[in-house]
C-alpha cells in the first residue's frame, strides 16, 4: 500500500497463481480517502479474492477454446468436431477471440447473438454458437479461470416451430392415385 498523491491510495495484493502462466498474479486498485480507508479497502479486496471474485486468469476466451477443444476432442465425433470448429472460426472467434475471459458479461453475449441473427444466421446456428460458448465457459469455471459462466443467463434466441400444413383430402387422393 502506498500513497500516490494527497488522499490517493495504491493498494496491491496477491490474487494467487494464474492457471496458464503459473505465476502469482498481482492485482491493484486506487482508494481515495485517508489510509485508515486504504487499508479497509485493501482488507475488503483480499477477501473477495478468497472468494473468488477476482479472476484468476489473464487468459482470452481464445486460449480458454484451444484448451478446451484439446480436451474435448476425444470425446465428440469428429462432424460434431469439425462443426464447432467451423463456427469456431467464422462467427465466436472474429468476435471474442482476443476478449480475457474474466471480462466478457451475459450483455457481450446477447449483443453477438443480436448480430449473428442479422448475418442472417438461423437461430438454431445460434443457438448452436451458445452451446459452444456455454460449454466452454462451463469449464472455464471447473478449472477457476472464472468465478461465474457468463453464458448461463444469455439469450439466444428462439426456435420458431414450423407451420405444418397437412395435405388436404384431394391432395391425400391424389398422392394414392398416383402411386
Amino acid at each position: 500500500m502506498r500513497e500516490k498523491a494527497p488522499g490517493v491510495w495504491e493498494v496491491r495484493f496477491m490474487s494467487g497463481i494464474d492457471p496458464v502462466t503459473n505465476k502469482y498474479r498481482q492485482l491493484s486498485k486506487t482508494v481515495h480517502g485517508n489510509k485508515t480507508q486504504a487499508r479497509q479497502a485493501l482488507n475488503r479486496y483480499v477477501v473477495d479474492a478468497q472468494d473468488g471474485r477476482y479472476d484468476s486468469t489473464s487468459s482470452t476466451f481464445g486460449e480458454l477454446v484451444v484448451k478446451w477443444l484439446e480436451l474435448k476432442k476425444d470425446d465428440l465425433s469428429p462432424t460434431t468436431l469439425r462443426t464447432y470448429r467451423n463456427l469456431l472460426k467464422k462467427h465466436i472467434l472474429p468476435a471474442l477471440e482476443k476478449r480475457p475471459v474474466n471480462a466478457i458479461k451475459t450483455s457481450d453475449l446477447d449483443s453477438l447473438y443480436q448480430s449473428l441473427i442479422k448475418v442472417p444466421l438461423s437461430p438454431a446456428s445460434v443457438r448452436q454458437i451458445h452451446a459452444i460458448i456455454r460449454r466452454a465457459f462451463r469449464q472455464a469455471m471447473m478449472w477457476g479461470w472464472v468465478a461465474a459462466n457468463p453464458a448461463t443467463n444469455a439469450t439466444p434466441p428462439r426456435l420458431k416451430k414450423p407451420k405444418l400444413s397437412p395435405p388436404s383430402a384431394d391432395q391425400v387422393d391424389e398422392i394414392l392415385r398416383v402411386a
